[in-house]
């Protein structure tokens, strides 16, 4: 799998220039995109592999049905417990909260994906009106964190490696 390192430079030139170093670290020049024009901006930010956002939605999900449902578990216990209903009342109280849970857990990775997007696309945005040329580079994880650094001395604002992509 790879990464992406994402950068607003200050100009077309400085972006060449730095895509010319982040090619001597044996990055591939496909796996290297330089958007100066706000309109390339939608290509390159919606990408058809959408692998890291379903992740997140089935690990949010996960995640709420087990902690509501450990906490609707110990309520139907406590329940029990106390002699208050039967075991078919405990298991759909449990059944309820681990619903809750899935939801809950769900919407919340799903809102946090969407900000996460629209916070990105707005920096970049403006970043290409005001001139800037925006660095896109795939790569393995060693191979992104030397790009990463190559960016930064090339006074990259806002630099910040993303995601895992699929391969490229």
């Amino acid at each position: 799998m790879k990464k992406t390192v994402g950068a607003l430079l200050p100009s077309p030139e400085e972006a060449r220039a730095a895509a010319e170093a982040i090619y001597s670290l044996g990055v591939e020049p496909a796996d290297v995109q330089i958007v100066v024009d706000p309109q390339g901006l939608k290509s390159c930010l919606d990408p058809v592999d959408h692998s890291h956002r379903r992740k997140v939605l089935i690990a949010g999900a996960a995640l709420g049905a087990l902690v509501f449902g450990i906490g609707g578990f110990m309520a139907s216990m406590s329940n029990l417990s106390m002699g208050i209903g039967d075991i078919m009342t405990a298991f759909n109280l449990t059944l309820v909260f681990v619903l809750v849970g899935f939801f809950s857990g769900l919407f919340l990775a799903l809102w946090l994906v969407q900000e996460d997007c629209a916070c990105e696309r707005s920096l970049y945005e403006e970043g290409l009106a005001h001139g800037s040329a925006l660095i896109l580079v795939h790569a393995a994880m060693g191979k992104a964190m030397k790009a990463l650094e190559v960016l930064q001395n090339h006074h990259a604002k806002s630099a910040r490696l993303c995601e895992v992509t699929g391969e490229h």
